[in-house]
């Protein structure tokens, strides 16, 4: 099932990753109800369009990291937060990479998928993937590197 016209607005992202775009992070408004937790998992050959997993994140784990982030940065206003990975003692960095180690596994029993130019395109198109794809997408995310979008053209047409 797909949803060609829904629209994120309003949307804040705390970016771990990048290459082009933002390939991995958190998101606060990628589904209406809630945080959420993403990686690129293919993008066609120019990178114009890209697939992310998305998963929903825990709020309390998502303002706990939030929240060690900025006892030594500030969160600017800005749409996307390229935060530093330090922080304030060994203990925060062992909270925060566990956090973070939480989100990423949280992906593997996700079926939410995302389809835009980047995963802050107001246009994002949500798919909720088959069954079908649960090996495919657990493969993806083994991966170190995005596949190519063609190869997810039978999942997304589902």
């Amino acid at each position: 099932m797909s949803f060609p016209n829904k629209v994120i607005k309003n949307q804040r992202v705390i970016a771990f990753d990048f290459y082009d775009g933002v390939i991995e992070g958190l998101a606060s408004s990628i589904k209406q109800h809630g945080k959420c937790y993403f990686k690129l998992i293919a993008w066609d050959q120019s990178q114009d369009k890209r697939l992310y997993i998305v998963s929903e994140a825990d709020k309390l784990k998502y303002d706990k990291l939030l929240t060690l982030l900025t006892r030594t940065q500030e969160q600017p206003s800005t749409l996307v937060w390229f935060p530093k990975w330090y922080f304030y003692d060994e203990d925060d960095e062992q909270e925060a990479n566990g956090i973070i180690e939480f989100f990423q596994i949280s992906l593997y029993s996700s079926k939410l998928l995302a389809l835009g130019r980047d995963i802050c395109d107001n246009s994002l198109r949500i798919i909720d993937a088959s069954n079908q794809a649960i090996d495919k997408l657990n493969k993806s995310l083994r991966l170190d590197k995005p596949e190519e979008l063609s190869d997810w053209m039978a999942v997304l047409a589902k």
